[in-house]
């Protein structure tokens, strides 16, 4: 029910900003928009780390009506009700932006929708698979990073939780903000920047993150972790920037559902239960999740970054096409 309500926010959010801000200046917003995600997450891995020490004392509490609530599910609790509160002030402060473009009233239709998909095949279709390759390496192996150090290297939950989230969120903002300058920039040359600085954040990572499960010393593996992390990032808000840029106006909040399906609903569902496979059934132990990340990365990285590159030049036509157009 969380996912299903949290899934509607997204796609909105997305398209609004693309009719509330100037077109060069898409790629910054995108990147304060996700560093909202990427804090969020960041923040909960760091206080939900300390809370688990903290709250590890409490014993099992009855709560008449609900049942046993066990220390580890207080965390829950404290961590989402403020969220609730303040998400809710904040969007009192929200306000319905300007249509930019032809708006077509009442909307598309999914079958008009599907339709103009086929028919920018050059550019969704390679699009499409990347953006599976990144998404079966985001969900699939950041739900198993906990697991990893502490199969690893003996890194519990109180210790990996705060020092992932705290990387996280310095190194995912970096590379947010960075991107998202470097789209601007190669933006007044490229009519591809914004998707070629996606196809640049997935492929410059790869040795990084094929290295980084390998490494001995568990702070070398953080390290390398944290850099490809930086350069992986990077390419986010040019992500949005592309989708929104190259779709009708009335069309954007479909398409932008479509590729959250394939993120999160397929390769979010599927990404950890794939490497739980693997790691069971193909590396036959739970110590070798390391060499189970390591080839996720081998095999996954290369394939997101050849698909993307593919749809470089199917996009710069679509995107030159709707500057044309006005948008």
């Amino acid at each position: 029910m969380i996912g299903a309500a949290e899934a509607g926010c997204g796609p909105a959010s997305l398209s609004m900003i693309g009719d509330a801000i100037p077109r060069q200046k898409l790629p910054r917003a995108y990147a304060i928009y996700n560093s909202g995600f990427l804090g969020g997450g960041a923040l909960a891995m760091v206080i939900g780390g300390v809370l688990l020490g903290a709250l590890a004392h409490i014993p099992p509490t009855h709560i008449a009506g609900i049942g046993t609530v066990f220390y580890w599910q207080w965390v829950f609790v404290i961590l989402g009700v403020p969220g609730l509160l303040i998400a809710r002030l904040f969007l009192l402060t929200v306000r319905e932006p300007a249509r930019k473009g032809a708006v077509q009233a009442g909307g598309y239709s999914m079958k008009e929708v599907l339709a103009y998909v086929v028919s920018q095949r050059a550019m969704h279709w390679p699009l499409i698979a990347g953006v599976l390759c990144m998404g079966f390496q985001t969900y699939g192996l950041i739900a198993w990073m906990p697991a990893f150090y502490e199969r690893t290297y003996g890194w519990g939950p109180e210790k990996v939780g705060p020092l992932l989230g705290t990387i996280t969120l310095v190194t995912g903002t970096i590379g947010l903000f960075a991107g998202a300058r470097l789209a601007e920039i190669l933006g007044k040359r490229y009519d591809d920047a914004n998707l070629r600085v996606l196809w640049l954040a997935q492929l410059l990572p790869i040795p990084l993150f094929v290295a980084a499960p390998l490494m001995p010393d568990p702070w070398w593996a953080l390290g390398l972790n944290a850099a490809g992390g930086l350069f992986a990032t990077m390419g986010a808000a040019g992500y949005n920037a592309a989708i929104n840029l190259s779709t009708p106006n009335a069309m954007r909040s479909q398409i932008n559902v479509m590729y959250f399906i394939l993120q999160n609903a397929i390769a979010g569902s599927f990404g950890p239960t794939l490497v739980a496979l693997f790691t069971d059934y193909v590396a036959q132990s739970e110590n070798d999740l390391r060499y189970v990340i390591a080839g996720f990365r081998l095999v996954l990285g290369p394939l997101a970054a050849f698909a993307l590159y593919k749809a470089l030049a199917p996009y710069a036509q679509v995107y030159r096409q709707r500057v044309e157009e006005g948008v």
